[in-house]
């Protein structure tokens, strides 16, 4: 097997989309360094990434190769600020996720947990926080799924969530 630093892998996503990757960059990713635990005496190796779309892997394969040359500063709790930009100061990873469509990060973020990526998790979970912070409580309802509740599952929503239903 060749050194971490000259190995690369492709990624495989879920619609048979491969993405090409520097071994030594997926630190970050539980699942990726799991798998290359598995991947022995071989120039390249493939993983399968079945929850993932190959877009969706690239612009993780962007994040990843960004982190390496400069990782994400922690993300404080709680957010104080009432943009991205407030909260994070790297413009490289504010402008990233800024310019992904609300439906994009909604699957990025469902990717970066798939794959165990804490740092991308807590960008996302960022972006989310702010696109909510934006909509209306019949926008979150829909959002969420709260519409066509039984009595008893909107009574329980209210009590665990309230904030939903403010006006």
């Amino acid at each position: 097997m060749q050194s971490e630093e000259e190995f690369k892998i492709v990624l495989r996503g879920c619609d048979d989309v491969k993405v090409e990757i520097d071994a030594k960059v997926c630190e970050p990713s539980e699942f990726l360094q799991n798998q290359l635990e598995d991947i022995e005496n071989a120039d390249v190796g493939e993983i399968s990434v079945p929850k993932v779309e190959g877009a969706i892997l690239e612009l993780i394969v962007k994040f990843l190769n960004h982190h390496a040359e400069e990782p994400l500063i922690k993300i404080n709790h709680p957010i104080e600020g009432d943009t991205v930009e407030d909260v994070v100061k790297q413009e490289w990873y504010a402008t990233f996720i800024n310019e992904l469509h609300e439906k994009v990060v909604y699957k990025l973020l469902l990717a970066a947990n798939f794959m165990h990526i804490q740092p991308l998790l807590d960008l996302v979970v960022l972006r989310i926080a702010w696109l909510f912070s934006k909509k209306s409580p019949d926008e979150l309802k829909a959002l969420l799924k709260f519409e066509g509740l039984t009595p008893e599952q909107e009574e329980k929503a209210r009590r665990d969530h309230p904030w939903i239903f403010e006006k």
